[in-house]
């Protein structure tokens, strides 16, 4: 009895070992909250170049900021969407977006919005490759980096 137990328990271990390199394959989306959506919008929009996307959700009119194959969706700070995370407040998250712009052309950029970059141009390691950064803050004060393939 005790053997099959184990056995069991071996094959289970062996098979979900297998197949959790690929588990997860990427990101669809991420949630960030504002306390002001007009500010939110020209930040990720006009400064950083995403798609705006309006939605209606029960009832409800959402945000969203598109790029590439991801989204950033919206919920502002006095009604969060449900279901979210339990901490809900603005300025917590840390996120780094990776560009193909380089990146003295985003400092460029940056003075031009009046944007204050808090670090950088600085070398970094990213999951796939070494990358130039700059460090900056959204209008609810979440941590942006911006990034580079070095080449």
């Amino acid at each position: 009895m005790i053997f099959k137990v184990f056995y069991k328990s071996l094959k289970n271990m062996l098979k979900y070992s297998l197949m959790n390199k690929k588990l997860i394959e990427s990101i669809d989306h991420f949630v960030i909250t504002t306390k002001n959506i007009n500010n939110c919008k020209n930040f990720y929009c006009n400064f950083l170049g995403m798609e705006l996307v309006e939605f209606t959700d029960e009832n409800e009119t959402r945000y969203s900021f598109k790029f590439g194959r991801q989204k950033i969706n919206v919920h502002f700070f006095e009604k969060p969407y449900s279901p979210h995370a339990l901490n809900v407040i603005p300025g917590s998250q840390d996120i780094c977006f990776i560009t193909k712009m380089d990146i003295q052309m985003w400092a460029k950029r940056c003075e031009d919005f009046n944007i204050e970059i808090e670090l950088g141009p600085i070398k970094r390691s990213g999951a796939i490759f070494e990358m130039n950064s700059i460090y900056l803050r959204d209008p609810d004060s979440n941590l942006i980096e911006i990034a580079k393939q070095i080449e």
